[in-house]
């Protein structure tokens, strides 16, 4: 009958009227939210915690994300969808206007299929309400239900159809059994005389022996037990009603009257308020979550998140609802300024009384009472005897951020670059402080020892005893910008900071809380102390609470979040206040209160549901089959966590067992997996709310993947057999080839190294040669003699070393102070050299190839010092290392950058080093050792070459 009303009346609405003052925040949710029309008749919760719609386009499920709607397409009767209710077996029920009813289950929807007899029988009507028995009979009542002439009809699990008398309209209450089947109460079980025989009544039983009724504009309770009658007369038409988890009534009525709300307590006693005016509200249903949601024939459907939070904003006289400062006076009324400039007086559930109209409309960032009751702004008003007027000079006051009241009297205001003081209302001076150090101060403090803290633009400072001190000196998160200060009575002085969340100071000691523990954000806004263990915090994402324990204020005990979806109706806080036991705040999108002991966390997890798998991108059947085949390895899973509250924030947990044991977290609703290997696998998923309460219950998914016929035992073992055969083969045949080659190879290297030390050898014999023939010429012989003596034993112990792959490094540095010898006693004014062994290296112990430094050492000399005008002076140290030794030779020479021009001037070609370089490569490919080389140039600071330095390092080869 419910809906029959509505659609007879729904023409005659009345226009829409804003909210009324101090109403809890609203969310609605339109057509641009999803919703396929903004009538909404019904609304239903099932067992895995999605939301059903009845509309006038259709039947909707809401997960918390998106809107999915079912039509005819979809096996509806009807798309104008009235009434909705689940059963045992999880289907959804609808009633539509055609007549016909139908239930939803796995996304489809399918008629009754005694439709055509119900039809029949209900002639021109249709049914507008649907409730089961406990032994599964289903019953109708239509839009023709009257208390004289009522209509309804009864379905039973044959598909038999006929109409029963004497009933009255259930509203829908979960569960089966006894208690249900009572619930649909005949007119002979109500005591006589206390319902007329009325239009439109609705039923709803709300304990063992305690039931509610409506009738036309009266709730009533009664009670079995006690035989005792409370009622509530209203002034409007019952459409619909509730009651909460809290025993409070909700009641919606017809043509845009809105909702009553009854609190808790005697129906008769109750102190009636009104919500959603200008509505017509067609049903009314609380979540698993504590949300309560209002069907509305005009707007879609609302969503209250909570009764806590009450805001004034512009239907309650704010023409700006940006509300940015906060104060009580002396009387402990909360007083308060908007962003466009007004000012306001207010008492909790009282209209805003309007202080007075500001000559400007400049903000009031800051306020402040004095102890004589006069209130100052950070505009440059103040609230004195009445009235509001300037503080004069202007340009003294007004620009400021904050302003303090000290406890001498003294006001002060933070001002862009220095701080005013006023005594007595008069301005007498600026605190000096040097207005090069910081900008903007925007938060004012004052400690017991007299000392202002400053928070600025560039950080926080302290003025103390005429002194400025910069705290960040101390530790580099005061640099951050301050924007509040309260000090606990121990002592802690708790810092709101733009950026590092909240800094809590006591001594010397400095602690921190940021959203890593809890917080919503960390550009917090204001602070404010409730009592010793109750701490306030307002950023740009919200409210925090935060908890400490007696023992410690650096660690508290909880943090608690409340946002938007908690009620909120901004998620910017700039200021709160306590006053007569409540807590105000000035948020962006107006002025709100609560209670805060009647503020509770929120604490119900998601309900989480496996809503889709896929094989390697189509789509995977899981009630059809959890056995895969081997190449079905590419898998991934859809799921979800139903939260209607802020459900973007929610956030997940998954594993694979069988595959990966560990816990992976996410806030994405998907996860893959490819090429599994074949076996047993459980993918188990959870979900946690925006508070971070986790579901204990975690969804799962069982199956397996089938093994190849290559991973089975009897083909393994087949081919590992002759596998094994097969390497025995190839081993055998591979240790022939691989010693032939070894052998083949060590012959190839020595023969290679001997050749190079071939090319060496004559280089250095060439370059003797043409010495000796220099003395001769000269006509010295005694030095031409003592040349070739000294030359002739250089070249026996040449060729005893040609021989060998290593020698000791004592017999390395004989040849080279034979060859130093030689060439010195030819060029006696052109250089001089010395030897450096470290006393750590044993040379006798120490082994090197031959003739792998006296290279380097030739190059030095010839092409580096000789081309010099003056002595040069050449180097040669030898130093123990973690790996073995390092080898350099440095000389003070032209350097190579001049030796090269100087060659290419002279078309000479320097085969040596070249040579060298390449025996290096041979022998580290013999001794598979690492023996580097590295030259380099250095050079003064104009550039000028130094000389060059060559280092070897020299690996130990045993």
């Amino acid at each position: 009958m419910r809906k029959a009303v509505l659609l007879a009346l729904f023409v005659t609405l009345l226009a829409w009227r804003p909210l009324c003052a101090q109403s809890p925040k609203l969310i609605q949710f339109s057509l641009e939210d999803g919703l396929p029309s903004t009538e909404v008749y019904d609304l239903l919760e099932d067992h895995q915690g999605y939301l059903w719609i009845a509309t006038d386009h259709g039947l909707c499920r809401y997960d918390g994300y998106t809107f999915r709607i079912f039509t005819t397409e979809d096996g509806l009767t009807d798309n104008t969808v009235f009434d909705l209710l689940e059963d045992e077996a999880g289907r959804i029920w609808t009633t539509t206007y055609a007549g016909g009813i139908s239930y939803c289950v796995n996304e489809r929807c399918y008629p009754h299929p005694s439709n055509a007899k119900i039809i029949e029988l209900l002639g021109t009507n249709y049914p507008d309400g649907i409730s089961f028995l406990s032994d599964g009979t289903m019953r109708l009542t239509s839009s023709l239900s009257r208390v004289l002439e009522p209509r309804v009809i009864e379905v039973d699990t044959k598909g038999n159809v006929r109409l029963v008398q004497n009933c009255l309209r259930l509203e829908k209450q979960p569960g089966f059994g006894p208690n249900r089947e009572h619930a649909i109460a005949t007119i002979d079980s109500i005591k006589s005389g206390i319902l007329q025989p009325e239009y439109q009544r609705n039923y709803i039983r709300v304990g063992p022996n305690e039931h509610l009724l409506t009738s036309y504009r009266s709730v009533i309770r009664w009670s079995e037990e006690s035989q005792i009658f409370d009622r509530a007369d209203l002034d409007h038409q019952i459409l619909s009603f509730y009651q909460d988890r809290e025993e409070n009534v909700w009641v919606g009525h017809l043509v845009g009257k809105g909702i009553s709300f009854l609190p808790k307590g005697r129906l008769s006693e109750a102190s009636t308020e009104s919500f959603l005016k200008g509505r017509t509200i067609a049903d009314i249903h609380q979540d698993r979550e504590g949300n309560l949601w209002f069907c509305t024939l005009e707007d879609g459907l609302y969503m209250m998140p909570s009764l806590v939070f009450k805001t004034y904003g512009k239907e309650d006289g704010v023409a700006d609802p940006k509300i940015t400062s906060l104060g009580k006076n002396l009387d402990n009324r909360v007083y308060c300024s908007s962003y466009g400039g007004q000012y306001f007086f207010v008492d909790a559930d009282q209209p805003l009384e309007l202080i007075g109209k500001p000559r400007t409309n400049v903000p009031a960032y800051d306020a402040v009472t004095h102890p004589d009751g006069t209130l100052f702004f950070t505009s440059g008003n103040i609230f004195e005897n009445g009235t509001l007027r300037r503080l004069g000079p202007r340009e003294r006051a007004s620009n400021s951020k904050s302003v303090l009241c000290l406890r001498n009297g003294d006001i002060l205001f933070g001002r862009p670059l220095g701080i005013s003081i006023f005594r007595n209302k008069i301005y007498q001076s600026m605190l000096p402080i040097p207005r090069d150090l910081f900008k903007y101060i925007t938060a004012l403090h004052e400690e017991p020892d007299g000392s202002i803290w400053m928070g600025t633009l560039s950080g926080t400072f302290v003025y103390q005893k005429d002194t400025l001190i910069d705290m960040a000196t101390f530790d580099e998160r005061y640099r951050i910008r301050a924007s509040d200060f309260v000090r606990h009575p121990e002592g802690h002085l708790f810092i709101a900071t733009k950026g590092l969340g909240l800094l809590i100071r006591k001594g010397e000691e400095l602690h921190q809380l940021t959203v890593e523990d809890g917080l919503n954000g960390n550009m917090l806004r204001t602070v404010f102390l409730e009592n010793d263990s109750t701490l306030w915090l307002g950023s740009n994402l919200g409210l925090n609470r935060v908890i400490f324990s007696t023992d410690s204020l650096f660690h508290p005990l909880r943090i608690e979040g409340y946002r938007t979806s908690d009620g909120l109706p901004s998620d910017e806080i700039n200021h709160v206040l306590k006053a007569n036991n409540l807590i105000w705040l000035a948020t962006s999108k107006g002025l709100t209160y609560f209670d805060p002991q009647d503020l509770k966390p929120y604490a119900i997890p998601p309900r989480v549901h496996i809503t889709q798998a896929f094989i390697k991108g189509e789509v995977w059947d899981t009630t059809s089959t959890r056995q895969l085949n081997y190449d079905q390895n590419d898998l991934s899973f859809q799921f979800l966590g139903i939260s209607v509250r802020d459900a973007d924030r929610n956030r997940y947990r998954y594993r694979l067992q069988g595959y990966d044991d560990q816990w992976i977290e996410t806030s994405t609703r998907e996860a893959n997996f490819t090429n599994l290997p074949s076996g047993d696998y459980t993918f188990a998923v959870t979900a946690c709310n925006n508070k971070g309460y986790w579901q204990p219950v975690h969804q799962t998914l069982q199956f397996s993947i089938a093994a190849h016929f290559t991973d089975l035992w009897w083909f393994r073992l087949g081919v590992s057999l002759l596998v094994a055969f097969c390497i025995y083969l190839l081993i055998r045949a591979l240790l022939a080839r691989q010693r032939t080659r070894e052998t083949l190879d060590r012959r190839i290297i020595e023969s290679e190294q001997k050749a190079l030390r071939a090319q060496i050898n004559p280089h250095f014999i060439f370059n003797a040669m043409n010495s000796i023939q220099y003395f001769i010429s000269g006509n010295d012989k005694k030095r031409a003699s003592i040349y070739l003596s000294r030359f002739s034993m250089l070249m026996r112990k040449i060729l005893e070393d040609s021989r060998k792959n290593l020698i000791a490094l004592e017999e390395e540095l004989d040849n080279l102070r034979h060859y130093l010898q030689l060439e010195h006693l030819r060029f006696p004014d052109k250089f001089t050299y010395q030897i450096k062994v470290d006393p750590e290296l044993d040379p006798f112990e120490v082994e090197l190839p031959p003739m792998i430094i006296q290279p380097f050492l030739e190059n030095a000399i010839w092409h580096g010092l000789m081309p010099k005008t003056e002595p040069g002076q050449l180097w040669l140290i030898f130093r123990k290392t973690d790996t073995g030794m390092c080898c350099e030779v440095i000389d003070n020479g032209i350097g190579r950058v001049a030796s090269q021009q100087s060659k290419k001037d002279k078309r000479h070609r320097s085969t040596g080093i070249q040579n060298t370089q390449e025996r290096i490569q041979v022998i580290n490919s013999m001794f598979k050792s690492h023996m580097t080389l590295e030259i380099d140039d250095p050079t003064d600071a104009n550039g000028n070459s130094l000389g060059t330095r060559i280092k070897i390092d020299i690996p130990r080869f045993r």
